[in-house]
């Protein structure tokens, strides 16, 4: 398309050039008029490649899933992108892999539709709509080799330390100038303005505005609320506040009490934003923390939040009791006495009868209520002169059981 672009161009042009020469040398009217009517089609060939070029950045099409490549997954990541809290790592690759994959299903997930991670009908609606609110722009940036943001690479050209760099085609989320200034809007949204993606250009004006470039300095530290916690786990939860202003994110954590920068172990995330997720990883399970977190804008200004508190899961218990010492004591004619120990505290029982070997289902039950690492239980009525098998069952607070191997004794005469 740019080849064509650039051909008709030339063309309008050297037409433009020919005009002036054909009126001096007074040629004929039906050649000038053929001229005009030339460059009139040549006009119209180039607002109507616009206007393509246009649509390419203003439609989704397809339907879209895991492992497909092409300009609209660029333009779906892009979109994805604008938003933080759906697609916070913000990687536009042109290809659907698994964060594109988590990232839809996030925006799914916030407007009410099934999380499949596909880009069916419904989401593509959907995504059309704010792509009508949302457009994308394509920006020509000279980027290094390692850059993945690419809609097509134009040109390299080589440096003279032996390093090259690529001119490419970048697909980017354009933050419309009225919701950064305007009063009427940030007043609907908390005076509340949007993130400005870096690939975007600002016009001075606005760009000088936003970033304290009037006379006064910006000397206010941000505001954090809605600070809170959750994802939690046996070894990790999730971090989360907002601020009224991008700034850094810090979480200082650790298990004393009152929490402060000295007494804890700094984590954070790189970036300025307005919503902040900043994951803890490696944390001990069954234990209380305590954590304050920190923002920083742009101009310096920092703010700590009061303390913040949660507690790790336990880690689930799924180990049966091990049984050990099983013994048999004070056998009678009519009566004996059954001991066994576990590791940890356990219920149990004694299954017997003279059946060998010994079925559970079928046999005489005496249970063990009290949960204790020693137990010992009387089996009665017994038959003189008789063989008895036994097994003998534990079962921890966690239900988890195990079953001891099969015994045996001898009733007296």
């Amino acid at each position: 398309m740019n080849q064509l672009y650039k051909r008709v161009t030339t063309t309008a042009l050297l037409v433009a050039m020919v005009l002036p020469w054909v009126a001096s040398a007074q040629t004929a009217t039906t050649s000038i008029a053929a001229m005009l009517t030339q460059l009139q089609a040549t006009q119209t060939q180039i607002a109507t490649l616009q206007a393509q070029q246009k649509v390419t950045l203003q439609s989704l099409f397809r339907t879209l899933r895991m492992g497909i490549t092409g300009d609209d997954v660029t333009m779906l990541q892009a979109l994805l992108a604008s938003d933080p809290s759906i697609y916070p790592e913000g990687l536009i690759t042109g290809f659907y892999g698994k964060l594109t994959e988590q990232a839809v299903k996030r925006f799914q997930k916030k407007h009410g539709f099934e999380q499949v991670g596909n880009v069916g009908p419904k989401t593509l609606r959907k995504l059309q709509e704010l792509l009508k609110e949302n457009p994308l722009e394509v920006r020509e940036v000279e980027i290094e080799h390692s850059a993945s943001t690419t809609m097509g690479m134009k040109k390299s050209e080589g440096r003279g330390n032996g390093e090259k760099k690529k001119t490419e085609h970048v697909v980017c989320h354009k933050v419309p100038l009225g919701h950064l200034v305007a009063p009427g809007w940030l007043k609907k949204h908390d005076d509340e303005k949007p993130l400005v993606p870096d690939c975007q250009t600002l016009p001075f004006g606005i760009n000088k505005k936003l970033n304290g470039g009037t006379t006064t300095p910006d000397t206010t530290a941000p505001t954090i609320s809605a600070l809170g916690t959750g994802s939690v786990t046996t070894n990790s939860a999730l971090v989360t506040w907002t601020t009224n202003e991008v700034a850094t994110s810090q979480v200082y954590v650790g298990t004393v009490n009152p929490a402060t920068l000295a007494s804890s172990t700094q984590v954070q995330v790189a970036g300025l934003t307005l919503t902040h997720s900043v994951a803890l990883t490696g944390l001990t399970n069954a234990t209380t923390y305590y954590l304050i977190a920190v923002s920083t804008d742009a101009s310096g200004n920092t703010t700590v939040s009061g303390q913040a508190t949660f507690t790790t899961t336990v880690t689930p218990d799924t180990t049966a009791p091990v049984i050990s010492t099983v013994t048999t004591s004070a056998v009678s004619t009519t009566s004996a006495t059954v001991s066994w120990t576990t590791n940890e505290s356990a219920t149990g029982h004694v299954y017997f009868g003279t059946v060998n070997p010994v079925v559970v289902a079928s046999s005489t039950t005496v249970t063990a209520v009290t949960a204790a690492m020693s137990q010992s239980v009387v089996l009665s009525g017994l038959t003189a002169s008789t063989t008895y098998f036994y097994v003998v069952d534990a079962k921890d607070a966690s239900n988890n059981v195990s079953v001891s191997a099969q015994q045996t004794f001898t009733t007296t005469n």
